[in-house]
């Protein structure tokens, strides 16, 4: 078996006909199928549920004009099944040629396939060997694998342990970005509360939750999932596939560029790729200064810009559309310096944050 993920990026036609090579129950519609299955990725917020609609719709048509699938007659009559060349083409966007010895049976399970095969190959990560499936599969292993790309963690595991190896380089990397230390991981004593503190940053809370529902709140905000349980985590992944949008923060190498530079769409496209990996100036879940933004922009970007210019570009992506901004109605006292360093007037408005719309 070919652990390699393929390198044609994964497309909603791949999605669809997945779905299609797990088995359903007899009673089960093609409506009820799609909506169960594929209305989570597809078919999610108001503005997008009918487009998405319609671009199912196309899809489904496709592969049955091309074979690839098939509407059932009699009995089973309502129902869409995948071919057998359908079956085929679907293991190979998983990169494979068919079902692993080991996996044969689960793979049968559309939340198997999810949560599993579909998740690693949104992430662009090989396909799991048998003995890592019980592991990635999990909700811890699916936040590890986002944590350890959203933040570029310096872990050589494909699969990582969330509390023993992601979760310690989370930490140390989140207090040295807003210490502007050094510390390495092995010369600082973990201590429980410290380790709650500093991810609380990353989530902009202060209440003192558990550290391993702090790994998932942030896993979740950095996907934009709706939620922190498996299938909110990997549906929300496959979103985030779909649209083209990478977790891997964009490092420095060669010659810094100009933010300037960039087209307006790519500068917004950029700036909200980066935004949710934002390690502080969190107000909320949805909203994060942007003297904070700009700060960690810099440090991961790799591009050269003032901060004025930096936020009357922002500006300008907010009036075509492109992003968000919003208003700091109130300011705490403790937010005090930030929103005096954040905010961008035009006319007799006032923006402070940039919003991270949710899914």
């Amino acid at each position: 078996m070919d652990h390699a993920p393929p390198s044609a990026p994964l497309s909603s036609r791949d999605v669809v006909l997945v779905s299609l090579i797990a088995s359903a129950k007899a009673s089960e519609s093609e409506a009820a199928l799609r909506q169960r299955r594929l209305g989570p990725i597809f078919l999610t917020g108001d503005d997008s549920a009918t487009t998405g609609a319609h671009a199912l719709d196309a899809i489904i048509e496709t592969l049955v004009a091309d074979d690839l699938a098939v509407r059932k007659t009699g009995r089973s009559k309502g129902r869409l099944q995948a071919t057998e060349a359908g079956i085929a083409q679907a293991w190979r966007s998983l990169g494979l040629s068919a079902p692993a010895d080991g996996f044969a049976k689960r793979s049968k399970k559309w939340e198997w396939l999810l949560t599993r095969l579909l998740a690693a190959r949104a992430l662009g990560l090989p396909v799991p060997a048998v003995a890592e499936l019980r592991h990635f599969g999990s909700r811890d292993g699916l936040c590890a694998a986002i944590l350890k790309q959203a933040y570029a963690l310096p872990i050589k595991k494909t699969f990582p342990d969330l509390t023993k190896e992601v979760g310690p380089a989370l930490v140390i990397q989140t207090f040295n970005t807003l210490t502007g230390l050094a510390v390495e991981q092995h010369t600082i004593a973990r201590v429980s509360r410290l380790d709650r503190a500093v991810l609380g940053t990353l989530v902009g809370t202060a209440r003192n939750l558990p550290a391993e529902d702090l790994y998932l709140q942030i896993a979740a905000r950095v996907v934009g999932a709706t939620g922190t349980d498996l299938k909110d985590l990997a549906n929300a992944v496959l979103r985030r596939a779909l649209a083209g949008q990478t977790l891997a923060p964009t490092t420095a190498s060669g010659a810094a560029a100009d933010w300037l530079a960039l087209p307006l769409d790519a500068f917004a496209r950029t700036v909200l790729a980066l935004a949710p990996a934002t390690p502080a100036g969190w107000h909320g879940t949805d909203r994060v200064f942007l003297n904070h933004l700009y700060r960690y922009a810099l440090a991961n970007h790799g591009r050269t810009v003032e901060l004025d210019d930096f936020k009357e570009r922002l500006r300008e992506a907010h009036q075509a559309g492109l992003l968000e901004l919003a208003r700091a109605d109130v300011v705490d006292a403790a937010d005090h310096d930030n929103a005096s360093a954040s905010v961008i007037r035009h006319g007799v408005a006032e923006w402070h944050y940039l919003k991270i719309a949710r899914a």
